[in-house]
């Protein structure tokens, strides 16, 4: 008689994330290692000077949702600044953002999410093929209030060369990547407010931008 595996529970919710991710011909935000991020904390109306942060994303895998907490600085065994899950319902992917001493806490649906004053840039964003557009939910809670929030993400494609001119990309890509995907966010009043830049099958984002911050992927 076959035992049954004791985490097997785990194992069915690892296949359902991977069919998931594969639907989208990649792993968005399912890293199997900690990833190094280094942002630049910007003020929209230019009254602070710009100041760098780096993060070390870590991931971990709980029996009903993936984790990633976003620890300051490269060393692990700090405590994390905050933390994004993403777990799957029958509704689709929900994903949640908390952070430390933070009374905001902020719910999207359909594996969308969004905090774009926040210093670690902890936003996940669905990978649509290019050329496709769609709507998302969020709600924000902060001071006892909640509050519905409405986002248009949308997909095009975008030339190393023009990333590379641009600064977008601070880590050597594959020879055989000639084309990037760029993930565009809009308000409901139609304002870009966050971008991110990804590359083939990676299962992070090359960079990401809000009015607030700019980020990239150092290792």
């Amino acid at each position: 008689m076959i035992k049954r595996p004791e985490n097997l529970k785990v194992i069915l919710l690892m296949c359902l994330f991977s069919l998931w991710f594969c639907s989208a011909d990649a792993a968005p935000y399912f890293i199997g290692t900690p990833v190094k991020l280094e942002s630049l904390l910007v003020s929209p109306e230019k009254q602070k000077k710009a100041q760098t942060r780096q993060w070390l994303v870590v991931p971990k895998t709980l029996e009903h949702e993936i984790r990633l907490e976003f620890l300051p600085g490269f060393k692990k065994g700090i405590a994390p600044i905050c933390c994004v899950a993403i777990r799957n319902t029958p509704q689709g992917n929900l994903v949640e953002w908390s952070g430390k001493g933070s009374q905001t806490h902020l719910v999207g649906e359909r594996g969308f999410l969004i905090h774009q004053g926040y210093p670690a840039p902890g936003d996940v964003f669905p990978i649509l093929k290019e050329g496709e557009s769609s709507r998302f939910k969020m709600e924000r809670q902060a001071g006892g209030r909640m509050f519905t929030e409405f986002y248009t993400v949308s997909a095009s494609n975008v030339e190393c060369e023009q990333a590379m001119e641009n600064g977008w990309i601070k880590i050597e890509l594959p020879k055989d990547v000639k084309e990037l995907l760029k993930i565009s966010v809009k308000n409901s009043d139609g304002r870009v407010v966050g971008m991110q830049i990804w590359g083939g099958c990676m299962d992070w984002w090359l960079f990401e931008e809000t009015a607030y911050r700019k980020s990239w992927r150092v290792e």
